[in-house]
């Protein structure tokens, strides 16, 4: 049975021009899951920078939850044939993010794709929040949720 860590979006409306657009800030971030092209996720900047694949599924019934695979680019070491080689591993973890009203919550799959939960989650969040700042002028952070309710 599959983990998942839960986390709690909250919306940054410190800058003075982003109360005009609050009550459509939901209707931003989910524009951002529309289909897998919608937004890039990545990490590092210049020969450094990685991207990150990934899918963007929505349930049939509720098209504001929203069920992303994500998938982290490494390299493994295997025996072949006596040697030891490198080769491209990808493992990927499930993203359940819940975009429905009054419901902000996200549950990222723990899984050792990424080194954390707490890793990916600082990844979704700087790029959404960067693109949720240029496009409407709030930011978001994502919260770990120790206590779940």
């Amino acid at each position: 049975m599959a983990r998942f860590a839960q986390y709690y979006l909250r919306y940054d409306l410190t800058d003075l021009f982003a109360r005009e657009l609050m009550a459509e800030r939901q209707k931003f971030f989910g524009s951002y899951f529309e289909n897998n092209d919608s937004l890039e996720f990545s990490h590092g900047e210049g020969e450094e920078k990685k991207v990150f694949k990934h899918q963007v599924y929505h349930l049939a019934l509720n098209r504001n939850i929203i069920v992303m695979r994500i998938a982290n680019d490494k390299k493994k070491t295997v025996e072949q044939d006596f040697k030891e080689v490198d080769v491209k591993h990808e493992p990927s973890c499930f993203v359940v993010i819940d975009n429905r009203d009054k419901c902000r919550r996200i549950a990222i799959q723990k899984k050792k794709a990424f080194g954390s939960t707490k890793a990916l989650a600082e990844i979704l969040a700087s790029q959404i929040s960067d693109r949720m700042k240029c496009d409407c002028n709030i930011s978001i952070e994502l919260l770990p949720q120790f206590y779940p309710k």
